[in-house]
């Protein structure tokens, strides 16, 4: 079996920004992954209520996220849109906000 490290030893020597997304994505999983835990939500186990899909959904795409993304998703509008989409299974109701 190959080792990981001769893995991201050769990513970095072929494509050094690549490394660097990997890296990029292991630290935004385990700041995903804290920010679950300090609001006590299972990081693995998405409960199916709508409400708590949307922390998750606003937990995993913020992190890392400017402070004026993050307020949009403050806006009831917002939260609208996704309980929509939610509950009819579509991207419809968000993909066709204005």
């Amino acid at each position: 079996m190959i080792e990981f490290a001769a893995i991201t030893s050769l990513i970095s020597k072929y494509a050094p920004q690549a490394g660097q997304l990997i890296i990029k994505q292991a630290q935004k999983n385990e700041a995903v992954i804290n920010i679950l835990k300090e609001l006590k939500l299972n990081p693995t186990e998405i409960p199916d209520d709508v409400d708590t899909v949307y922390v998750y959904a606003l937990v995993t795409y913020g992190v890392f996220k400017p402070e004026p993304i993050l307020k949009a998703f403050r806006e009831k509008a917002t939260k609208d849109s996704f309980w929509g989409a939610y509950t009819n299974n579509t991207l419809t109701g968000i993909t066709t906000r204005s």
